[in-house]
């Protein structure tokens, strides 16, 4: 055993944040801690490294434990190895005016090079690229000590836990195997709370049934006929009082098993979700932009003198497609997004030497960009979607529970609510919104793996054009029906899902399974 938890109690004000019994780590454990956004889980690998003190508990840490914290600042150099900081691009120098990639790739690289038995990573592919991600996955799987890891990557847990701790409730369950085994364990648990709800509701049935016959029965029973003489209307009476004393006595007997029955919960189901599309005036072009021979530039100075990103770009995207953009950190993706939208809203006028990117007519852009500036922090969730929302209150009701804010919650102000809450709500503002294209700019980005799972759903039920930047593996597969990659100065275009990249040299080097 490496490292050990008992009575481990932490609140967050006056909520109950971690109440675990018991908690134990082994040499070869290779753990994936899940839970929704706010569950505890940075608070608990913060607890267990040593760097924040439990409210009560006792930990005994028989290991060295290096930790790659999701917020780090990833400037700190000391003990950083030369050959991962070269593998995984990160300066062996660090600068206050790193990028978000730049500082995940040298946390990164500062907890592989410890070397120690026990390893926790909080996030470790949030902001890198697949091929950042896929060098992570290579370097963990080579690693013989344990790891606890928390990642909304549901791919990196698969291929790379063989346990995985649930957090919820303030309680910690385990079960065996990756991730997979875990979503079909957890549905099968869910299933049988299922049957007991419906054996618990026939029961009920039963028992107060049997309870209203009985009763009836009792109550029911006639007096003795007038013209029986006085003997027999005694004795009459006597059978009667008897047989209603036990017809009593077997309800009451019902009624204490009926108190006493165990009270089953039902399981709470996600609502179905009903946008209304046709409130957001759809264009009805084939095609709902189209770019011809594009040259994509950025300015590289005051002076004037840029640097070429792509040129000769031939793209369509296709009305009611979903296409996922992929390509390394600093390639271009989200300067030729921006491009597109400034098009779009005529703030951008290209010059003619830089082709042509055309957008069809009833066009309506909803672009999230991990820029939440448009939320209100004074305001509710429920009234900073409605804001901009085209769509009923109950519908946008609908998207907020389908994005695991249930019944009060809504009526939480934002500024309490959590970097990944905070993302989900700007997200459910676009859907609602009367955009008919949505861009989504690493949406996953800060959201568990539940919440990926919510808004993947979601997502499928939209009726409009999609085009989604991420390096998820998992939910470009589940997603996409077509690619854009960048790659060099181009972008590739490939028609249908994750299965027509194999093979193209061009781009398979980027994906693994």
């Amino acid at each position: 055993m490496l490292l050990e938890a008992r009575n481990l109690i932490q609140h967050h004000g006056d909520r109950l944040l971690l109440d675990i019994p018991i908690l134990q780590v082994f040499e070869g454990d290779r753990i994936g801690l899940v839970g929704i956004n706010g569950a505890g889980k940075s608070t608990l690998l913060d607890i267990l490294s040593g760097l924040r003190m439990a409210d009560s508990g006792i930990i005994r840490r028989l290991a060295p434990i290096s930790y790659a914290r999701q917020f780090g600042d990833g400037t700190n150099s000391a003990g950083l190895d030369a050959q991962l900081a070269s593998e995984f691009h990160a300066d062996l120098s660090a600068h206050p005016l790193m990028s978000g990639g730049e500082r995940t790739r040298r946390r990164v690289a500062m907890a592989l090079s410890a070397n120690t038995p026990i390893l926790f990573m909080d996030e470790p592919t949030s902001n890198l690229d697949l091929d950042g991600i896929l060098r992570l996955e290579n370097n963990l799987s080579a690693r013989s000590g344990a790891m606890l890891l928390i990642s909304h990557d549901r791919a990196l847990m698969d291929a790379l836990c063989n346990r995985v701790w649930e957090l919820e409730n303030a309680t910690l369950t385990p079960y065996a195997g990756g991730y997979s085994e875990y979503l079909r364990q957890r549905e099968a648990r869910r299933q049988r709370v299922l049957f007991e709800y419906g054996q618990y509701l026939s029961e009920r049935g039963r028992l107060t049934e049997s309870i209203r016959e009985k009763g009836a029965k009792a109550g029911g029973m006639k007096k003795a006929p007038s013209r029986m003489g006085n003997s027999e209307a005694r004795l009459h009476k006597r059978e009667t009082t008897q047989v209603q004393g036990k017809l009593f006595r077997s309800m009451h007997a019902l009624e204490t098993r009926l108190d006493k029955l165990e009270q089953k919960d039902r399981p709470e189901d996600l609502p179905d979700i009903r946008m209304d599309f046709t409130k957001t005036n759809p264009p009805t072009a084939r095609m709902v932009m189209t770019c011809s021979d594009f040259r994509l530039e950025v300015r590289q100075d005051a002076g004037g003198s840029t640097r070429l990103l792509a040129g000769h770009v031939n793209l369509e995207l296709r009305n009611g497609s979903r296409t996922v953009f992929l390509g390394g950190n600093g390639t271009g993706k989200t300067t030729f997004i921006r491009t597109l939208i400034d098009v779009w809203s005529g703030s951008l006028e290209l010059p003619r030497e830089c082709g042509q990117l055309r957008i069809a007519p009833r066009v309506k852009i909803g672009y999230f960009s991990q820029d939440l500036d448009v939320l209100d922090p004074n305001r509710t969730l429920l009234q900073n979607v409605m804001d901009s929302s085209v769509q009923s209150e109950s519908t946008v009701r609908t998207i907020l529970a389908r994005l695991l804010f249930r019944r009060d919650e809504v009526h939480k102000t934002v500024s309490v609510l959590s970097g990944g809450e905070r993302v989900k709500v700007a997200l459910a503002r676009i859907l609602a919104s009367d955009a008919n294209v949505i861009i989504l700019d690493e949406p996953t980005n800060y959201l568990d793996a539940y919440s990926m799972e919510a808004l993947q759903i979601l997502l499928a039920h939209y009726e409009g054009t999609l085009l989604l930047v991420s390096h998820d593996r998992q939910f470009a597969k589940d997603l996409a029906d077509r690619f854009w990659v960048f790659k060099g100065h181009e972008i590739l275009q490939f028609e249908g899902g994750w299965d027509s990249l194999r093979g193209i040299p061009s781009a398979c080097h980027l994906f693994t399974t």
